[in-house]
């Protein structure tokens, strides 16, 4: 009876042996298999991506209104009238969706008075305030079409449409003083500022 007993217990010790050496052995090919599995693979690499930013570069006729006057006109009189042309470009490298041109600030002196402008105004010695703004009349077109028409001394705020990058187009600033003008404007000026805006 023990030598029985004896007998099963080496048997169930090397059925044990056996399991745990099949399991070590499943567990060391397991390794190995999953160690040498190869897939098809593909890389691509880009190196040196940029981002530049682009620019508004508004030039009219060709260079920049750095903040000095541009038109100088005078001495006029009443019949007198001129124009002047040029070109208005987007030099920068993105486009522009709106263009803007206003004329603002506009103020007219009297510059002193004769008796022949007294007599055509009683106020010109006392208040300073001249009539030539007024007087004059501007005509505005810009690639090909009448933008504006009127006193210079008006509020003249224009949107003028996209302008894209690289592309240049005219313009023309037209004056009249009416001969019908009387003596109040003699001696007068008028200053006023332009403003041309690019935007994006």
């Amino acid at each position: 009876m023990q030598k029985q007993n004896l007998e099963e217990q080496n048997n169930n010790s090397m059925n044990k042996k056996i399991i745990l050496s099949i399991s070590a052995i499943a567990a060391v090919a397991a390794i190995a298999i999953s160690g040498t599995v190869a897939y098809f693979s593909d890389t691509e690499t880009s190196t040196g991506n940029t981002f530049t930013a682009g620019t508004l570069d508004l030039k009219i006729d060709g260079g920049d209104w750095t903040g000095a006057a541009v038109i100088n006109v005078g001495p006029i009189k009443p019949g007198d009238t001129g124009t002047a042309t040029g070109t208005i470009k987007n030099s920068g490298t993105i486009n522009a969706s709106s263009l803007t041109f206003t004329v603002t600030n506009q103020t007219s002196h009297e510059n002193g008075c004769n008796e022949a402008e007294k007599a055509d105004e009683s106020s010109c010695e006392s208040d300073n305030l001249g009539e030539l703004c007024s007087a004059l009349n501007v005509v505005i077109n810009y690639d090909g079409a009448e933008k504006y028409s009127g006193p210079l001394s008006d509020a003249i705020n224009l949107s003028l449409g996209a302008l894209n990058a690289g592309v240049e187009k005219n313009y023309s600033v037209s004056y009249t003083l009416p001969s019908s003008t009387n003596n109040r404007v003699q001696s007068d000026d008028c200053v006023f500022t332009m403003t041309a805006t690019l935007n994006q």
